[in-house]
Parts: structure tokens; C-alpha cells; sequence
């Protein structure tokens, strides 16, 4: 069971503990769908896990983790391009005019056509 179903959660559906190097990390990935997305950028959310971090960073982190997906894809159909954006810089533009960028194109209208991406969000190659 997933863990939006399970305890009813509206910004993010997994975790999930990892080793690195000697430690445990749990891991998180708020926002992956666009429900997800709205329930994490559109309210306090975002900027309460921004609080949480600068309050603890010796204990806890955050990267971006820019995705090119769709529902269920399996991770080899799944495209991570490096992001050089700050966590608290690409919070802030996906809270703002980037959120557009989110769902903002159908597989098929897409299909075939190469994509680049901007400030974090995808957008059709002029």
C-alpha cells in the first residue's frame, strides 16, 4: 500500500530507507504528481520543510530531484537531468510561475518532439 493511501497524505506517497555509507537515510519524494505537487507548492507546505531543514541541517537535507515522467513509469522510462539549482531556489520556483510547467503537456502532444529544460520545468525547444 502506497503511503497516501495508508495514512492519508496529500503531498507525497513514498518513503523509504536507504543506506549511505554507515548511516540509514530516509528518503522522501513530495510532489512527484501533480496532486501531490499542488498539495506541497500551493500551501505552506514547501516553505514549512524549508523552515524544518534550516532548523536542523546537521540532521536532515534536500536536493531537487527533477523528473520527466508520467504515472507508474518504470524508472528506466523515467528521465533525472542534474539540476544545479539550490533546494531553496527551486522550492521557490516551482511555488511560483514554474508550477505552470507541471503536467503542462500530454504524452501526446509531446511524442516525438525534443524537450529542454528551463528553470526546472520542461518546455518545448523553439
Amino acid at each position: 500500500m502506497m503511503l497516501d493511501a495508508a495514512i492519508r497524505t496529500k503531498s507525497t506517497q513514498r518513503l523509504s530507507l536507504q543506506q549511505q555509507a554507515e548511516d540509514l537515510g530516509l528518503c522522501t519524494w513530495p510532489a512527484e504528481l501533480k496532486p501531490q505537487a499542488e498539495a506541497f507548492y500551493r500551501t505552506g507546505r514547501a516553505q514549512r520543510l524549508m523552515d524544518f531543514l534550516a532548523e536542523r541541517p546537521e540532521a536532515w537535507q534536500a536536493r531537487p530531484n527533477v523528473h520527466l515522467a508520467f504515472r507508474n513509469a518504470p524508472v528506466a522510462q523515467r528521465l533525472f537531468p542534474h539540476c544545479h539549482l539550490g533546494i531553496t531556489e527551486y522550492i521557490h520556483r516551482w511555488s511560483g510561475n514554474d508550477f505552470a510547467q507541471i503536467r503542462a503537456h500530454h504524452y501526446n502532444d509531446i511524442r516525438g518532439e525534443p524537450l529542454v529544460l528551463a528553470s526546472g520545468g520542461p518546455v518545448r525547444r523553439p
